[in-house]
């Protein structure tokens, strides 16, 4: 049993030596952190959080354009006409994140329980509404358009271009998504 332990103690003292050592040398750490740094880019590019991100603020304004879609539906139901344009935001367009909207009616009837707006509008103006009558809209009808402009073209996949928006229908042209009606 003495020759053991002997023995054994000859094993020990031989992997002293290596106790000593200091530890890793400056190759194999950057070689570790270049593995590290290639691990977090493909991993970066397999979540793409800035794709996801722009997917979700989509998924809220499609959300949002049906709900305030039904809101107008309501409005026209109850007061047989719609929301004017409160006023020229952009190219004959009512802005929701500009000045006074044409939101405010279907909130002040409380068919639209809060203001919606776009916290990060692609193009400025948020949600766009606008009114047309038969003399301006050259459909013979009355009829508005509500949209949004979407950050992925995904969302935004054309159907067809219609020339006269009298008809109920969701639509999408030029990066933008939304919804006619005639009254």
């Amino acid at each position: 049993m003495h020759s053991v332990s002997g023995s054994l103690y000859n094993v020990i003292m031989d992997l002293k030596p290596l106790k000593n050592s200091s530890g890793f040398t400056l190759l194999e750490l950057l070689v570790v952190i270049v593995m590290l740094g290639i691990l977090f880019a493909s991993l970066l590019a397999a979540i793409n959080p800035i794709g996801q991100m722009q997917k979700a603020r989509d998924s809220k304004r499609i959300e949002d354009l049906v709900k305030i879609n039904k809101a107008l539906v309501q409005y026209y139901i109850k007061h047989g006409d719609l929301p004017d344009n409160t006023e020229d935001d952009l190219d004959g367009w009512d802005c929701s994140n500009l000045g006074q909207s044409f939101l405010q009616p279907l909130i002040d009837d409380q068919i639209l329980e809060a203001v919606v707006k776009d916290l990060a509008p692609a193009d400025g103006c948020g949600y766009r509404y606008q009114k047309y009558d038969p003399a301006n809209g050259g459909c013979g009808v009355y009829f508005y358009v509500l949209l949004s402009k979407m950050e992925l073209p995904e969302n935004t996949n054309m159907n067809g271009v219609f020339d006269c928006y009298n008809q109920k229908q969701t639509f999408t042209d030029s990066g933008y998504y939304g919804y006619s009606d005639n009254e």
